[in-house]
């Protein structure tokens, strides 16, 4: 099992919870902007399973395939301690976050894998 570090935000000076041990997780803001090579791929599909379960497709935005996108959260804080930073459907961290009881974005879990 990895220690997952869970920085401030270093935008707003909130911080971020206590490091956890986790296989699976969400990215940081660090992260996502390092993993990902641009803003179209940070862009997101949402499955049929986060549709049911209320997350936002966006149909006026449209991924290479062709479907429209969802915005998604990472682990890193947004401005607030009760917010968290995201992706929004054009694939740019936003920083600010959102309340964390807002259903609408989906999750993209993450793991680390020793090959």
């Amino acid at each position: 099992m990895n220690i997952i570090p869970n920085p401030r935000n270093a935008s707003w000076g909130t911080e971020g919870c206590k490091d956890t041990p986790d296989r699976v997780f969400a990215l940081s803001i660090d992260e996502a902007r390092k993993l990902f090579a641009d803003d179209e791929d940070m862009m997101a599909a949402v499955t049929p399973y986060a549709k049911k379960g209320g997350s936002d497709v966006y149909k006026n935005y449209k991924l290479r395939n062709g479907e429209g996108p969802g915005w998604w959260w990472l682990r890193s804080p947004g401005f607030l301690s009760h917010s968290a930073a995201l992706v929004l459907i054009v694939g740019v961290v936003y920083e600010s976050g959102d309340t964390v009881d807002d259903s609408a974005g989906s999750v993209r879990p993450a793991l680390w894998l020793n090959l």
